[in-house]
């Protein structure tokens, strides 16, 4: 019995469909953007630091994508300060169940702790360097994103970063 309601039900459906002049392709279709997805990278995308209020030593990145075709943020972004050697680490358990895609306009965030464990060579830093990954965990091969410090930042060498999350919430829980 339900089944004959289904095949009456989709029968319908095409038939309005026709009567409207779209296919049943085009009701399906993805939405603009979806097809042919790119890496979020610096050229794609608009990419901020700020300042947060909680929790305390933390800033937020926020990516949007700027482009035209839907971007994939892969893994966590390498973010490094002036001109240290050493990057943030990396929080592995800030891990999403799944890549963060954004259309056009949508935005993605990760969180940047400032102080790890052992607050070994502190200083103050007014730049960092953010370089996104590739679907593979590699290198992107595309310049880093030199980004403007909020004033007062201080840094160690314990400072870490979350992967990219869909909420500023989501990424500033780490």
């Amino acid at each position: 019995m339900n089944i004959r309601r289904t095949r009456i039900a989709a029968t319908t459906l095409v038939a309005a469909l026709a009567l409207t002049g779209l296919s049943t392709a085009a009701a399906t279709a993805a939405p603009a953007g979806a097809a042919k997805r790119v890496t979020c990278v610096g050229d794609n995308t608009k990419v901020t630091v700020s300042k947060v209020s909680r929790p305390v030593n933390h800033l937020l990145i926020k990516i949007t994508n700027a482009g035209t075709r839907t971007c994939d943020a892969y893994y966590a972004p390498t973010v490094t300060f002036d001109h240290d050697t050493w990057h943030a680490k990396v929080v592995e358990d800030s891990q999403p169940q799944a890549v963060v895609t954004l259309f056009p306009g949508e935005s993605g965030y990760a969180s940047l702790g400032l102080a790890g464990e052992g607050n070994h060579h502190q200083h103050k830093a007014k730049h960092a360097t953010l370089s996104f990954k590739a679907r593979n965990g590699g290198s992107t091969h595309t310049a880093p994103d030199r980004l403007k410090l909020p004033a007062g930042t201080v840094v160690n060498n314990g400072a870490y970063v979350t992967y990219w999350q869909y909420s500023a919430a989501d990424a500033l829980v780490w």
